[in-house]
């Protein structure tokens, strides 16, 4: 840009594709003043918040600075700790270079004065946001008893509105709280900070009037949410408290993209393009459209996709199963919990059927974590299709469609940019579960043996690595399963949702779901009261120790 005026730049700026917002500001900025395109950038860069303090959908407390705060738009707005020397803040001289150094900078930092100007400029933008109440507070001395003078903006905002003083005198610092542990003499709050304690932080249980609202029909999931924490389930189809949602593109939504895609296209390999725009048209057009971050991730999802397709019809070409059906729904009784879901693929084989879900990351079936409630909804789903069709489970498997990063090639030069070799690498892409077969292994030997867990040995029976188990110990474990989710179901109907994630003793991550929690922000955990559940990641072995010892 070869502008040299504040007036020039901002005319050539306002050519851009911009919103009202930024258009607004660029107009103000009509002086014939001298400024270099770089120290224009710098100036943008300070008065512009780098941080947009986003509108919550439901009424909530942000906490912020002035600086953040800009963007928003409160209701009611408290501004504490009007104190000289905090508000406005001190801004400091001390620095490698003077004051009169940076005068002599073609681009510069903003000078002392500058600087104080804008704290004072962020101050007045805040105020102008259109309130309901605003509440102005200050300190008279600090927790060491000395006193500290109230802001000299103070004396401005009495001049601007027409201010109520509260009769508030709470004399903190002579009260010694951290020598009472924390406690105002004769105060109720006593009160509750004792039931805090008893009750460990906890919610109460819910009142039998509103526990329809939590759920009677289950799905699969939901199960699995109450049995990870029960307060997270209450907050979350509860109260139906939900994350905010923008235009960012979710992991949820490539998933879905991805599953259409295997739906349609493994009958059709040639049209995944087509078939994959079809369906951003219905559903992500807009975000799509909105931003290039998107529309990268989309594209190179379609890319991956058209090399999963390839894989899984290559799979099913050396496979004896056929399949039958796709996106097929599924409900009935588990136990006496009425659940349904969708399974992405049902395969078939004489008397044996397998099902298959397609997962846009790693997943795998660990038989310990599912006696314990913990990803068993393919396991749920298989027991109903069972007693549907009246046909014995062959497989319970996991297909991922992350893109493979294949690096051990005999060159060591393979790259995701390099052509792919669908007959060398057909071994990354097995699948993960478990195929339930007898000693005759008839399933195992009618599946394509690249695609699922399972290593033969030469002489053509499993090795100690397979996962393989046997009709008998599937029974085990689905009774184990519909016992734990019965006495979990009834826990959840009775209105019992305590403060209590669980945490396995091997700290797997996927058990432990506080990790990225959406309610963090309003939950009451606290680590001197509140306890996880522990999930043991050898459950099945201690059951079998336990009935060992019972027997003696």
């Amino acid at each position: 840009m070869q502008a040299q005026t504040f007036h020039d730049i901002s005319h050539e700026l306002l050519q851009l594709d911009l919103n009202n917002d930024y258009k607004d500001l660029l107009m103000q900025f009509d002086s014939d003043d001298p400024i270099t395109p770089y120290e224009f950038f710098y100036f943008l860069v300070h008065i512009l918040s780098s941080h947009q303090a986003s509108e919550p959908i439901h009424d909530a407390i942000i906490v912020t600075d002035f600086k953040h705060a800009l963007s928003a738009s409160p209701k009611h707005l408290y501004i504490l700790g009007l104190n000289e020397g905090s508000v406005p803040e001190i801004i400091s001289d001390e620095g490698i270079l003077l004051e009169e150094d940076f005068n002599h900078m073609t681009v510069r930092p903003l000078s002392l004065i500058e600087r104080q100007g804008l704290i004072y400029m962020q101050i007045i933008r805040t105020l102008h946001n259109p309130l309901r109440s605003l509440t102005l507070s200050y300190s008279n001395a600090d927790m060491d008893g000395k006193e500290v003078m109230k802001s000299t903006l103070m004396t401005r905002f009495e001049d601007l509105y027409e201010l109520i003083e509260p009769s508030i005198n709470m004399m903190i610092h002579h009260e010694q709280l951290y020598l009472r542990g924390s406690r105002l003499p004769d105060h109720p709050i006593n009160e509750a900070i004792d039931d805090y304690i008893a009750s460990k932080n906890n919610a109460k249980i819910i009142d039998e009037v509103y526990r329809d609202r939590l759920g009677k029909g289950m799905s699969v999931s939901r199960m699995e949410t109450y049995n990870k924490c029960p307060f997270q389930y209450y907050l979350k189809y509860g109260l139906r408290i939900y994350p905010r949602i923008d235009d960012s593109l979710k992991p949820t939504e490539l998933g879905s993209l991805a599953h259409y895609i295997m739906e349609k296209c493994l009958d059709d390999p040639e049209h995944v393009h087509e078939h994959a725009f079809d369906y951003i048209h219905d559903h992500l057009e807009k975000k799509y459209q909105a931003n290039m971050i998107n529309k990268f991730f989309i594209d190179h999802l379609i890319e991956d996709m058209k090399v999963n397709v390839r894989v899984v019809r290559n799979q099913l070409d050396h496979d004896s199963f056929t399949v039958t059906g796709y996106e097929q729904p599924i409900q009935g009784l588990f136990g006496d919990i009425p659940v349904g879901g969708i399974i992405d693929r049902v395969d078939c084989f004489e008397h044996y059927m397998r099902i298959i879900d397609y997962k846009s990351g790693d997943k795998d079936l660990n038989l310990d974590f599912a006696a314990q409630g913990f990803n068993i909804q393919m396991l749920v789903y298989l027991d109903l299709l069972k007693k549907e069709t009246k046909l014995d489970p062959g497989a319970i498997l996991y297909y991922s469609m992350k893109r493979r990063i294949l690096t051990h090639a005999i060159d060591k030069k393979y790259t995701l940019h390099s052509a792919f070799d669908l007959d060398k690498y057909h071994a990354q892409f097995t699948m993960k579960g478990y195929v339930i077969d007898d000693e005759k292994y008839t399933v195992t030997n009618a599946c394509d043996i690249a695609s699922i867990p399972v290593n033969l040995k030469k002489d053509g029976t499993p090795d100690k690595h397979s996962h393989i188990i046997s009709q008998e110990k599937l029974d085990f474990i689905m009774k184990l399963i519909t016992d734990y989710i019965t006495e979990l179901y009834e826990k959840l109907r009775a209105g019992n949702i305590p403060i209590l994630p669980t945490k396995s003793d091997n700290n797997n991550p996927s058990i432990y779901p506080c990790t990225f929690c959406d309610y963090k922000s309003v939950c009451l955990f606290d680590v001197f009261y509140n306890e996880n559940r522990l999930i043991k990641s050898k459950y099945l072995s201690t059951l079998k120790e336990e009935e060992a010892n019972e027997q003696l």
